[in-house]
């Protein structure tokens, strides 16, 4: 049976363990409201009461009150440590020394006291019932201890046991309302540390030699953008395995440890190299190379932007297919470990695609990978203590649509719960979800390399900085469109 905490609003029987005259309770009780009240010169008063009441321990209770109520925090440890000679282990006076400590900032003492405590009647199992102030310090004062640990998890445990007392519901939701606040604060931080983390370990890798190759032929991806010949990738993909695979992970690498040399060197024309390694790694179905790559699209937009423009928009869910697609595993860990934007993610989940194509008798593996993918979305929508709610809507709209394409009808009514707590209707959504009965599982083929690249080039799909817009400052433009925008600035200016 729970061992459940009793709270009493009765301080006359609260105070019995003093064996006080009715006289003196009264007198006690009258000053404890003209403490809480904060009534003028209350410590003058107290002072000269205590002369006449020597006798009255709750008078000098009520003082040590008034001087917390002041900050004087010495001076309720000067009569706490008095108090406690004539009255060990005395409840009251062990709540005040706690409530001391925190106001003096004595927070290892404080966990040193508490350990892994947290429930009132278990920190005083000899009190029958505990006044409700005091429980709601205790509870209020070691989930502060937790956020200071950043202990979620113990804020969490907390909160969830003081959602059982009997105390007033407004209680209750502001405590529930600061462990949203803590959840957020410690969400970001923990955001902006794996953001530090990847910018200090992208600055340690950074150098201006380009590494040495086993292979001479690895030059040609340096000097070529995507028009590059498709001989010379060929060529590539016919040296030796272990070494060739060797030299592409140096270039990938080599786009991490030159990334600010490159940015900085205006006379760079070419920076490709690292698309041509993505493509002749998934090429050669490189399974040992996937940690790597991961690492290469974990550094952010403006390193991919940077890298590969627009292109890991289209093709990225077929490299990472290419390169491994034995279990999701290693996919769904890099989601809890990195800070990767919604359209990663959207490549990552696309890799679905091609294995239900290829192997439709993973199915069931495939339904468990997007189960967590929603179970995630919706915790995250859920609690609505995240500042990036519409990437996880955004990321909820594209993961639908992929489950919609792939006729996985399986997962519609979960779609539709999840639906349901954002908050507001998706139109995108319900557009998605009306699509599940109309929706055949279209042909999902793999380009080879060389359609790839055909298609990059017939798309106009290019790193090359040498393709600037020089040309529509001397007058020449694409089309009539460009003309007449330029002609309107030109108006404006």
């Amino acid at each position: 049976m729970e061992n459940l905490i009793k709270i009493t609003r009765d301080s006359a029987n609260y105070y019995k363990f003093y064996n006080l005259s009715e006289n003196d309770l009264n007198l006690g009780l009258k000053y404890k409201k003209q403490v809480k009240n904060k009534q003028a010169h209350i410590v003058e008063k107290l002072q000269k009461a205590i002369k006449e009441n020597p006798q009255n321990i709750l008078l000098q209770e009520c003082l040590v009150d008034a001087y917390l109520f002041k900050k004087k925090y010495n001076k309720a440890l000067e009569i706490i440590a008095e108090c406690t000679e004539q009255y060990p282990n005395v409840f009251p006076f062990l709540i005040r020394k706690l409530l001391v400590l925190n106001g003096l900032g004595e927070y290892d003492k404080l966990e040193q006291f508490f350990g892994d405590k947290f429930k009132i009647n278990e920190l005083f199992p000899e009190i029958d019932a505990f006044l409700e102030d005091d429980v709601l310090f205790i509870y209020y004062l070691t989930f502060y201890l937790s956020e200071r640990k950043s202990d979620i998890e113990r804020a969490r445990l907390i909160v969830s046991e003081f959602t059982k007392l009997e105390v007033e519901e407004k209680l209750k939701v502001a405590l529930i309302s600061q462990l949203n606040s803590f959840e957020q604060v410690l969400k970001i931080q923990q955001k902006q540390a794996r953001i530090d983390a990847l910018e200090a370990k992208l600055k340690a890798y950074q150098v201006t030699e380009k590494p040495v190759f086993i292979h001479t032929e690895i030059e040609q991806l340096y000097r070529h953008g995507v028009d590059i010949q498709i001989d010379i990738l060929k060529s590539i993909l016919q040296l030796p395995r272990e070494t060739i695979i060797a030299d592409l992970e140096k270039v990938l690498f080599d786009g991490i440890a030159r990334f600010e040399a490159y940015q900085d060197n205006s006379d760079i024309t070419e920076n490709s190299f690292p698309i041509h390694a993505l493509f002749l790694l998934a090429e050669l179905q490189s399974e040992s190379s996937l940690p790597l790559v991961l690492e290469f699209i974990s550094y952010g937009d403006d390193f991919l932007e940077f890298w590969t423009g627009d292109i890991y928009l289209e093709y990225l869910d077929a490299i990472l297919y290419k390169i491994y697609n034995k279990s999701f595993a290693p996919y769904l860990e890099f989601f809890d470990n990195y800070e990767i934007d919604v359209f990663i993610k959207s490549a990552i989940i696309g890799i679905s695609k091609y294995i239900y194509a290829k192997e439709p008798q993973r199915k069931q593996e495939i339904l468990e990978f997007f189960n967590v993918i929603l179970e995630d979305i919706a915790l995250k929508l859920e609690k609505k203590t995240d500042f990036d709610s519409e990437a996880h809507v955004t990321l909820f709209e594209l993961v639908s649509s992929t489950i919609v394409d792939l006729n996985l009808e399986e997962l519609k009514d979960k779609i539709e719960e999840i639906h349901a707590k954002i908050g507001h209707s998706s139109r995108e959504i319900t557009f998605i979800l009306e699509e599940f009965e109309k929706t055949q599982m279209e042909d999902i083929t793999l380009m080879d390399l060389e359609a790839i690249y055909s298609d990059m080039q017939s798309f106009g799909f290019d790193n090359d900085f040498s393709d600037t817009d020089e040309d529509d400052d001397e007058g020449n433009y694409d089309d009539e469109e460009d003309k007449d925008a330029f002609d309107e600035y030109e108006e404006i200016k």
